[in-house]
């Protein structure tokens, strides 16, 4: 009758893994069931236990391309008041989804490359989780995606002094420029961040496996599958 009933069930957890986890293992294989999930390829590379289906066993429809960023409390020792600011912290802890997470592994090179010690602690059951962490103080830093930082970051902390932004990763494009979310002009790109910390452009291993992950990240950063 050209009106289809539409039940939406929010799987939530692991960076997208169990979503990919419950399309391949409960839904039936008739074409009238997807999902919508963060693209989460390094769980399969690196053969993560906690992904059991491969992506070539599902049909992608499209991916969607979203800003990525990192973001801090600013009472992280000696006192944050701007991005850079956190070259002069230590100590502070980090928080992640967990160890084969495309963002844990990208901002724990971040941060190794800068230079700047950091406790990383992992296996948060989502970013819900991670934020709420971060609103007690039990973490410091940690990331999300543009939709997260609105929905939760800016209203519960930024608005109220208590955070601020760090960097958003922009997408390497093929004449060597790097593509910046002009949306977010609160987020210096990890490049700015990182030519005003240390005076010259980022380089070495960490810096290609970045890059690297930035293009494929960047390019796709949700998935729409069966």
């Amino acid at each position: 009758d050209g009106k289809p009933e539409v039940v939406v069930k929010n799987v939530t957890g692991g960076g997208g893994v169990v979503g990919y986890n419950f399309i391949a293992e409960r839904s039936k294989n008739d074409g009238e069931t997807m999902g919508f999930f963060t693209f989460s390829p390094l769980a399969q590379l690196l053969k993560d236990p906690v992904i059991r289906v491969t992506y070539d066993e599902l049909t992608v429809l499209f991916g969607l391309r979203q800003t990525q960023m990192l973001y801090m409390r600013k009472d992280i020792s000696p006192g944050m008041t701007k991005p850079s600011d956190i070259a002069k912290a230590s100590g502070f802890k980090f928080g992640g989804l967990r160890q084969t997470s495309t963002m844990d592994i990208r901002s724990r090179m971040s941060f190794d490359l800068l230079g700047i010690p950091f406790i990383y602690v992992t296996g948060f059951r989502g970013l819900s989780k991670a934020t709420a962490a971060m609103v007690r103080n039990e973490i410091q830093v940690s990331f999300g995606s543009a939709a997260s930082y609105y929905a939760s970051i800016f209203p519960t902390m930024v608005k109220t002094g208590e955070a601020l932004p760090l960097w958003q990763y922009s997408v390497p494009q093929p004449d060597g420029t790097f593509l910046k979310n002009p949306r977010m002009p609160e987020f210096p790109s990890f490049v700015e961040l990182y030519k005003e910390v240390r005076g010259k452009m980022p380089s070495g291993k960490h810096w290609d496996a970045i890059k690297f992950l930035n293009r494929v990240i960047g390019t796709m950063s949700r998935a729409v599958v069966m």
